[in-house]
């Protein structure tokens, strides 16, 4: 189970047709094959979200939109949300962006109008919305303790919502659906209130983008006894849904960040290498198959972890039982190490491999004028913007955003993405 990935499929629906993304690494004996398919299939052949928020999606009906924040705070923001994590000064607001998402405390107040969003695990942290990181090791009375407090700030006025950034939430085995997140925050709310009361819980920030779609259709959550998807019930609360874009149709990671995850890919394959030699080919074997090894992927022209979703699942689920197997090997300390390097780095591949199949995508998909002719990373800001439910979705400062905010949402973002009624496949 180790060495092989189980195939993963994303079904993302719109209007009456489907597309879907299969990445699977199949292993047979010492070679690898891996393929990433996007296939446009038929709405009978998938599941699909429920009718009710399928037609009101795809006629943009006001009531799914997150009204909430807008009506009630008093607030009009753009759709476009500069993620300045990671920036160590206040980048500068593009004209018309007035949503910044960070992740340490902002060294000087924010211009008028504009409003900062801070992912942090820090409660007390000054914002006008705390973003608590949400991860599937959280504990439920963690997750309780943390929600209380903000649940309390907000009643003392110096909070005016909070969220969660949820990596995992469209997950089909999360620990953590959105309606375990919404259950939880409730009792917060009688905690801090002494009363039932809705809780200010108001946010989710979550993945979304061309080859990882399951925010949107992956019915994992519960709402009034029905299966509905993460987006599905974030929009059904009135909740703001920010997205992260994790495949990006061109790169974006620096040169040197991209040398160094290389540098450290290679560590580990030739560690592997060394192992096998010193085991005269006995590589471990673990409920009969034989270990993971990022070696085979690289002989055979193919990258380890395609996608940002299976890197993730990697890590998740495939890396625990890996590392338990290593320790066992008194040889394999070198190994060990090399992976020890190479785990922070796996994003930054997962990301540089996405590249070519996310824009293979965007061309297949074909945006109409004038939203076709922006650049690839530009198309998919537009194409998830216009989703009904997307609150907003994040760019990195690099980005220009001006002609995106000069133009409306695309009107039928479900014709443009079952586009091909025949089933037309895009390999990569």
């Amino acid at each position: 189970m180790i060495c092989q990935w189980r195939e993963e499929q994303v079904i993302v629906s719109f209007s009456c047709r489907h597309l879907a993304l299969n990445a699977a690494c199949h292993t047979s004996g010492w070679h690898v094959k891996s393929a990433a398919v996007l296939t446009i299939l038929s709405a009978e052949a998938l599941p699909h979200p429920s009718r009710s928020f399928a037609e009101a999606a795809w006629r943009q009906n006001p009531a799914i939109a997150a009204s909430w924040w807008r009506e009630n705070l008093g607030f009009t923001h753009s759709k476009v949300v500069l993620d300045a994590r990671g920036q160590a000064a206040l980048p500068q607001l593009p004209e018309g962006v007035n949503v910044l998402l960070g992740s340490a405390p902002w060294p000087t107040s924010l211009p008028e109008g504009v409003v900062g969003l801070l992912v942090t695990p820090n409660v007390n942290a000054p914002a006008d919305i705390v973003l608590l990181p949400l991860t599937e090791a959280m504990q439920t009375h963690e997750l309780l303790a943390a929600l209380t407090e903000l649940e309390q700030r907000v009643m003392q006025g110096t909070l005016q919502a909070y969220g969660v950034a949820a990596p995992c939430v469209a997950e089909p085995d999360t620990r953590w659906p959105l309606h375990a997140v919404l259950a939880v925050a409730q009792q917060a709310a009688m905690a801090a209130w002494g009363r039932p009361k809705r809780p200010a819980i108001r946010v989710l920030l979550a993945p979304l983008d061309v080859l990882d779609l399951s925010l949107l259709f992956n019915a994992n959550t519960l709402h009034k006894e029905a299966r509905v998807s993460p987006l599905e019930l974030a929009a059904r609360l009135g909740w703001w849904v920010l997205v992260v874009p994790q495949a990006q149709p061109q790169a974006t990671a620096c040169a040197s960040t991209m040398q160094a995850a290389l540098a450290a890919l290679t560590q580990v394959a030739e560690a592997e290498a060394r192992l096998h030699q010193t085991l005269h080919g006995q590589w471990p074997h673990l409920a009969g198959q034989p270990m993971f090894m990022a070696l085979q992927a690289l002989q055979a022209g193919h990258a380890p972890w395609p996608t940002p979703l299976i890197a993730q699942r990697f890590v998740r689920h495939i890396w625990p039982v890996l590392e338990e197997a290593l320790q066992g090997l008194p040889s394999a300390e070198p190994l060990r190490q090399a992976w020890d390097a190479l785990l922070p780095n796996l994003g930054t591949l997962a990301v540089a491999a996405a590249a070519l199949p996310a824009q293979q995508a965007l061309q297949r998909l074909a945006l109409p004028a004038p939203w076709g002719a922006l650049p690839p990373m530009a198309q998919q800001v537009a194409l998830l913007a216009s989703i009904p439910g997307v609150g907003g979705v994040l760019v990195p400062p690099t980005l220009d955003t001006t002609p995106l905010l000069a133009l409306p949402d695309i009107a039928d973002v479900g014709a443009v993405l079952g586009a091909d009624d025949h089933g037309a496949a895009l390999r990569c």
